[in-house]
């Protein structure tokens, strides 16, 4: 036990300060356990500290056909790197928050065996919901880059994914490899 300091605890607004109780009748305070103390000084206070969210994730060892006028999203399944673990590349593809605050969100794709004239769309789904697409219509046959980035505010376990679409009559492919289709996210810092 300790007098309180008055910078820590304010008896007029009564505002407690997160890890410390105070007794009754406030003239002493019990520092939580996390909390180390020598000689009535605070000097380090252990916490779990979530680090910022920091996504990259390619489509890993081979192309992805995607099915002629059909949804579909995108398996993203070769981590470069997820700082806390919130890309799930196994089951669900898909970045879900642990932290609440605005995130930045680019995906890019490498479409494969294009038809002139047919149009490519890469979608940003929140929660199931879409959010943002970016269409892009092939002039000439070859290969297709589409991109798309967008600032969504997430609460903790919203989640979002990319998915792609196509016209074209026939299955199409997107390019695997750590330079070809990648999502990349990020949260801001202090929001």
């Amino acid at each position: 036990m300790a007098d309180f300091p008055t910078e820590i605890f304010d008896p007029r607004e009564r505002e407690n300060k997160s890890g410390i109780v105070y007794d009754a009748d406030k003239k002493t305070l019990l520092f939580n356990e996390d909390i180390t103390i020598i000689e009535d000084e605070v000097i380090a206070i252990e916490t779990d500290i979530i680090e910022a969210s920091r996504v990259c994730i390619t489509i890993g060892t081979e192309n992805q056909v995607i099915a002629t006028s059909t949804e579909t999203k995108v398996k993203f399944d070769n981590e470069c790197f997820d700082e806390n673990s919130e890309f799930d590349p196994v089951t669900l593809y898909r970045f879900t928050a642990k932290r609440e605050g605005y995130y930045y969100v680019r995906c890019e794709v490498h479409w494969v065996n294009t038809v002139n004239s047919k149009t490519y769309e890469l979608r940003f789904k929140k929660n199931g919901t879409v959010i943002d697409h970016s269409p892009v219509v092939a002039r000439g046959t070859g290969e297709l880059t589409n991109s798309l980035g967008k600032l969504i505010p997430l609460d903790v376990n919203d989640y979002v994914e990319a998915f792609v679409y196509h016209d074209v009559g026939v299955d199409a492919s997107l390019l695997y490899g750590d330079t070809h289709s990648h999502f990349d996210i990020f949260k801001l810092p202090g929001a």
